[in-house]
């Protein structure tokens, strides 16, 4: 589960990304660990608990077919991108990802993108895509502090010992992997699980 620790603003914005509240674009970026995954996956999630269609594309796992993958991406009210810094040096997924950035626009879609850095970190060849993801709102995930790490480690170690909580109490997140280039819908059980604010100690 993702810990919010100093993160809980970002909660607050990609809850309003999910419900239609907010149609500011977000762009996530953080360290390995830092949650991004997760974060896009919860956040298509509580779209689809609102009544909103919503997608999410992992670039990593897509090698070679990036670029097909996402210029077959769209539809939907809410689309994630994830690793989208595994596309730098890439032509044909650069153009691919620009042309989709212009589309969603056009359509009123809204795009929710996550990457290791910022946009002119990255390393991409296109400049128009690095001037239109940096024109988004730009979201630093931060590490857990010495305190919050371990409240975290607290909090696993006593469920280590917890009764077993059955999943129509405690939903998940998860999606079904990719295949064909295609891209995947979230998969709701229950609710949507959000991460839980810290309390003061």
């Amino acid at each position: 589960s993702f810990h919010a620790g100093p993160n809980a603003v970002v909660l607050d914005r990609l809850r309003a990304l999910a419900q239609g509240t907010d149609a500011a674009w977000q762009y996530l970026h953080g360290g390995a660990g830092s949650g991004r995954t997760h974060l896009l996956i919860a956040t298509c999630a509580a779209a689809n608990a609102q009544g909103r269609s919503a997608q999410y594309l992992p670039l990593a796992r897509l090698g070679a077919e990036r670029a097909g993958a996402i210029r077959g991406f769209g539809g939907s009210d809410l689309l994630a991108i994830d690793d989208i810094d595994a596309i730098a040096g890439d032509r044909d997924a650069e153009h691919a990802l620009f042309d989709l950035y212009n589309r969603c626009r056009a359509e009123g879609a809204t795009l929710l993108f996550a990457a290791r850095v910022p946009p002119a970190q990255v390393g991409f060849g296109l400049p128009d895509l690095v001037s239109r993801l940096s024109s988004c709102t730009q979201v630093s995930l931060k590490a857990l502090g010495e305190t919050e790490r371990r409240e975290l480690l607290r909090e696993r170690a006593g469920a280590l010992y917890a009764v077993p909580i059955h999943s129509e109490s405690r939903p998940t997140c998860s999606g079904r992997p990719l295949t064909n280039g295609r891209s995947y819908g979230v998969r709701r059980r229950s609710a949507t699980t959000w991460p839980s604010r810290p309390t003061a100690s």
